[in-house]
């Protein structure tokens, strides 16, 4: 553990900000200071990240086809003070920040559905697959990846392929993987890409700027080889730590 904390503490120093995970249900409310992250879909993962981001003090703004029914007001509430939950244009329109936890086959009537996203920065951990003899693949219709179809479909928006090689435990947690882990992202704006790896750093995960919006395709590999070695090697995991030289 001391290792770990001098990993982080060095990390930390290096870019000015603390990134030491919070204890999980310490944050009382958010802070004013952090934006406010819209997430689209209340699955799996836009429950783990939106929990999270919550208890590092971020306002969390969930999208949702039915944001009344109980389900999603369960998740609201458990996810912390101020979190709310509307229809997906009305989340969009909320933040500039908006996380696209949502199945691939349902990607474009989703974005197409959510109005003018121009300005906006949408993070992308979507991972295409479809399981064909026993093979972890891209579905036939994702012939380059979910990052850079997604950047086609919102034109005007900063998309960020970022988390989608993290499994959820390590979303939730992430001294969980018992070293640093890497969050590589792609995308065409280097702003865009900047902020997301502020949240990032915030979560105690190290982020790395892999280069343009095409990458994903790769990162999406990365997530489909995890996935794979898992599903053979329950409960053993992959974590992904890139260091350059």
């Amino acid at each position: 553990m001391i290792e770990r904390r001098s990993t982080l503490a060095l990390l930390a120093a290096a870019t000015g900000t603390s990134i030491l995970p919070s204890i999980k249900g310490q944050a009382a409310e958010t802070d004013s200071s952090k934006p406010a992250i819209a997430i689209i879909g209340t699955g799996k993962v836009g429950s783990t990240l939106g929990k999270r981001w919550a208890d590092l003090g971020y306002k969390i703004i969930y999208g949702s086809r039915t944001p009344d029914t109980n389900r999603v007001k369960t998740l609201t509430k458990a996810t912390g003070y101020r979190a709310s939950a509307e229809i997906n244009e009305a989340a969009a329109k909320k933040a500039e920040l908006l996380l696209l936890a949502i199945p691939w086959n349902a990607a474009e009537d989703v974005i197409n559905g959510m109005g003018d996203l121009t300005g906006k920065i949408l993070m992308d951990p979507i991972n295409g697959l479809k399981v064909r003899d026993g093979r972890f693949e891209a579905p036939p219709d994702l012939e380059t990846s979910s990052g850079e179809i997604i950047q086609e479909w919102a034109k005007g928006a900063h998309v960020v392929k970022a988390f989608n090689t993290l499994s959820r435990d390590i979303m939730a947690d992430p001294t969980a993987g018992g070293g640093p882990i890497t969050v590589p992202l792609a995308g065409e704006s280097p702003t865009a890409k900047k902020r997301v790896g502020s949240i990032t750093v915030d979560m105690g995960l190290v982020p790395m700027d892999m280069g343009a919006i095409y990458l994903s395709r790769y990162l999406e590999g990365m997530a489909r080889l995890r996935i794979a070695f898992r599903a053979k090697k329950k409960p053993a995991a992959i974590e992904f730590y890139l260091q350059t030289r």
